[in-house]
């Protein structure tokens, strides 16, 4: 299929130090928790749809919170640090998500503190950021840890928003210009370069990708094995899940796009659904990603997308359209 190349020269070397080398990008706006308390794993087990049962200091795990007809309330990183849970997840489900944990805590052990407005994450995404970082800093030898920067204590979580991989830099605002001081000479990336690098590696955005109408069974088979357990105990949403489970496939599945030229979300893809995400990558052109009906999502098939400017082609495609 024939691609359009992109023109925009600082995303293109944007992209090629994310792929090639290191770079940083400014999520501060994520949604930050800590969880502490005693009864912390014990009780987000019964919340959450991923077993936590081997998640152990230094760990990392994606997980979701579910509604209880089995739609995403939630899509949570969690790294677990010696006394406590840090959860990241995208700031449109902060309200929601703090609301439904605390509406759970009855008598547990546990405290749930908002970090969101008080602490920012830097991002150092690429192959090189290991090296780079860590002949300024010591970095976890597992997933996550505290670091002490400039007598404060800044969290290193190890992290992939990119699928470059790379590691979350979480810090007390008034510690900013320290943290300045360690990406010394590493450039940053931008939204646009983000959401391309994101769109290729099949990594979805709930605001975006999903919301709060949207079935975690549609999000896709590399979505489920990394966020869905079968084997655990009950947790809200849990009967849904399972019930879509035993029928074999959800109604809706989200699939990766290469188009012939640029799409944009929001556009109609034919009679079958809707695109989510897009953008122009330097490597395939324009890409998006769609939320589309399960019979009409496998990989190689032709479809028309109505952008802006007309009828586009394209070819649906298995996330990720990067490997």
């Amino acid at each position: 299929m024939a691609s359009t190349k992109l023109k925009d020269k600082r995303i293109v070397d944007e992209y090629k130090r994310l792929r090639e080398t290191c770079c940083w990008f400014d999520f501060g706006h994520l949604a930050k928790l800590r969880l502490t308390g005693a009864d912390r794993k014990g009780w987000l087990q019964g919340q959450v749809t991923s077993d936590l049962r081997n998640l152990f200091v230094g760990g990392f795990a994606k997980l979701c919170l579910l509604s209880p007809t089995g739609q995403i309330v939630a899509d949570c990183d969690v790294w677990a640090l010696e006394e406590e849970f840090l959860i990241t997840f995208s700031d449109v489900a902060r309200e929601a998500t703090v609301i439904r944990l605390e509406r759970m805590l009855i008598l547990e052990d546990v405290l749930i503190e908002d970090l969101t407005d008080d602490f920012g994450l830097i991002s150092g995404q690429g192959p090189d950021t290991t090296e780079i970082l860590g002949d300024r800093i010591d970095l976890p030898r597992l997933s996550a840890s505290h670091v002490d920067l400039g007598g404060s204590e800044i969290s290193l979580l190890r992290s992939d928003r990119t699928g470059s991989g790379g590691w979350d830099i979480v810090f007390p605002l008034d510690k900013k210009e320290s943290v300045a001081s360690l990406l010394e000479g590493i450039h940053e990336a931008g939204e646009e370069t983000w959401d391309v690098a994101r769109i290729e590696s099949g990594i979805p955005i709930y605001g975006k990708d999903m919301n709060e109408r949207t079935l975690a069974m549609e999000m896709g088979s590399r979505f489920i094995d990394s966020r869905i357990s079968f084997e655990k105990g009950c947790y809200t949403g849990q009967e849904i899940v399972e019930r879509i489970r035993s029928r074999g496939h959800a109604n809706r599945r989200w699939v990766g796009i290469v188009a012939e030229s640029p799409v944009a979300t929001a556009d109609a893809v034919g009679q079958v659904g809707l695109i989510t995400s897009a953008g122009v990558s330097p490597e395939f052109g324009p890409v998006a990603a769609a939320m589309i009906k399960a019979e009409a999502a496998m990989p190689g098939g032709q479809i028309i997308i109505s952008a802006a400017e007309g009828e586009v082609h394209g070819e649906i495609v298995e996330m990720p359209i990067r490997h």
